[in-house]
């Protein structure tokens, strides 16, 4: 049974830079670790990235209009920004 975090290799965030280390779901409903095309909140700058092959990349133009409308994306960002000032 999975708690909903695993530890990756580090990835910079594409934005900012920051070493991304970890994966934490967003819903209890996922029960693997995130895979190409999942997208990745940085827990330092709150930026949406997607995974790839490679690491996390910057979202393509439609991607990036498909998550500023996603409701779920949107609140994960929230939440992300919250915790963020809590700790």
């Amino acid at each position: 049974m999975n708690d909903g975090f695993w530890l990756t290799l580090p990835q910079p965030c594409p934005y900012c830079g920051a070493p991304n280390d970890g994966h934490a779901a967003a819903s209890a409903a996922v029960t693997s670790p995130p895979e190409p095309g999942d997208a990745s909140i940085c827990a330092y700058c709150h930026a949406i990235g997607i995974y790839c092959a490679e690491g996390i990349r910057l979202p393509t133009r439609d991607e990036a209009e498909q998550l500023a409308t996603d409701k779920d994306i949107q609140a994960a960002v929230l939440l992300s920004k919250a915790w963020g000032r809590e700790n």
